[in-house]
């Protein structure tokens, strides 16, 4: 090598910024530059900053493009991006669109993974859905899906990865699984509706997890439901906080859905007027139509010392660890399982021996419709069965209320007599009826008065 070259070589080398140089720059009255080497310089301002400044030339015209600042950008990597620019103007680009144009196919890239569209997707739905279902989808995709697809471009998700989630998902609870796999066929319906995608990789995956055979629990006959009874109005020890008892015994007395009772809040009783009802929100019913629920003394009883310990809450049954929240969905089942009726009766199961014992007592099956709120798909006949049936099932939950009382209070091993039927019921069914002439028990003043 020449001296010439050599003594050139050094001469740019000596003159490139170092790190102590350019930490040592003071600020002056007017932003001033350091030249490093290839048209790079660093920028001190007089407020202090410093920035890395890259000077080119692009079809005859200056321009000055920033790297970055000072010490976040370091001297090596400033360097870096100063050849990346370099390239962009020999390219015929400048390096300041072209950073603006890929930051916009990263946006757009960003925007088009799974966990965003599936959140653009809850997002347009959540206005109809119920508070419960809402939660319950967000659950299972922070859960079981964005974990490991999450960050993945919709585009790029394939067949095989979205049935290793599910079939993960599947071993710990099937149902879900079943939920999920058509969870996500709505979102990259979403997807391919927004142009994110022209594929569904779900759509192979039809039939791939199959939905359990749901097993309710048996309806109870009175006898064995007088037994049940006898445990959840205990006479010495609780069998559980007096607010889930509570819960339980308002279940029964009205054999709403369990999530009805535990997500119940207090602006949804009216317990001072002559006919008390309990009006729940179609918005927290699981068919999104309204229910009313007219409420029996023993009811409204209940209700009114529940208001005494949990008064001061939005809802009327919360959690006992997150006050704010409403009890967990596994409370009442785990009490029954606690109490000798795991696998044998759950919260569900006083829909169903309610529903056979009251028909088969002799009530219209349309009452007991519709007090299961088992409401038609046109609204408007559900809005007509609201009034046409209020009084008849007032009627029927209070005798259901003094069956219970005869249930909890009866004794012995004899089959109890039940509370005589009211007038309209017996009018109906005729003298034929096997429930038209049933004995009532001997008078008991803590007995509620039936409406007969």
């Amino acid at each position: 090598m020449s001296n010439a070259v050599f003594s050139n070589r050094y001469s740019q080398t000596s003159l490139m910024i170092t790190d102590t140089k350019a930490r040592k720059a003071k600020p002056r009255d007017k932003t001033y530059r350091i030249s490093d080497s290839g048209g790079l310089a660093l920028e001190i301002r007089p407020s202090g900053a410093k920035f890395w400044r890259y000077r080119y030339r692009l079809f005859g015209k200056a321009g000055m493009f920033t790297v970055g600042e000072y010490p976040t950008i370091t001297i090596a990597e400033a360097r870096e991006i100063r050849d990346w620019a370099k390239k962009c103007v020999a390219n015929g680009e400048s390096p300041a669109e072209v950073r603006k144009r890929d930051q916009r196919e990263k946006l757009a890239k960003d925007q088009c993974t799974l966990e965003e569209v599936s959140k653009e997707w809850i997002a347009k739905h959540e206005s109809h859905w119920t508070e419960g279902y809402y939660n319950q989808v967000n659950r299972h995709f922070e859960k079981d899906i964005w974990p490991n697809l999450g960050h993945l471009p919709v585009d790029a998700i394939t067949p095989a990865q979205i049935l290793a989630e599910l079939q993960r998902v599947e071993k710990r609870a099937p149902t879900v699984a079943v939920l999920m796999r058509q969870w996500l066929a709505a979102v990259y319906r979403h997807a391919v509706a927004t142009l994110r995608t022209d594929r569904d990789p779900t759509a192979p995956l039809q039939g791939s997890i199959k939905k359990p055979k749901t097993k309710h629990k048996p309806a109870y006959s009175i006898q064995e439901f007088g037994k049940l009874v006898r445990v959840l109005w205990p006479k010495e020890e609780p069998i559980a906080y007096r607010t889930t008892e509570i819960a339980i015994q308002l279940l029964a007395l009205t054999f709403v859905r369990t999530v009805e009772v535990r997500r119940a809040q207090w602006d949804q009783f009216d317990l001072e007027s002559d006919t008390p009802t309990w009006i729940i929100p179609g918005e927290k019913m699981k068919r999104g139509v309204t229910h009313i629920v007219p409420l029996s003394h023993q009811a409204v009883a209940l209700i009114k010392e529940l208001k005494t310990l949990t008064g001061n809450r939005t809802f009327c049954f919360p959690n006992y660890r997150t006050p704010t929240r409403s009890m967990s969905a596994s409370t009442i089942n785990r009490v029954l399982e606690r109490n000798g009726y795991r696998l044998l009766f759950s919260g569900h199961a006083f829909r169903t021996t309610a529903s056979t014992i009251l028909n088969n007592i002799g009530f219209d099956g349309d009452w007991v419709e519709r007090q299961l709120a088992h409401t038609p798909g046109n609204k408007s006949r559900a809005s007509y069965n609201h009034a046409k049936y209020m009084e008849q099932r007032r009627i029927m939950l209070q005798w259901w209320a003094d069956l219970i009382d005869v249930l909890r209070l009866h004794e012995g091993t004899s089959r109890p007599s039940v509370p005589p039927l009211p007038a309209i019921v017996r009018q109906a069914i005729g003298a034929d009826h096997p429930g038209a002439n049933a004995s009532p028990m001997p008078f008991d003043d803590r007995l509620g008065t039936a409406l007969h």
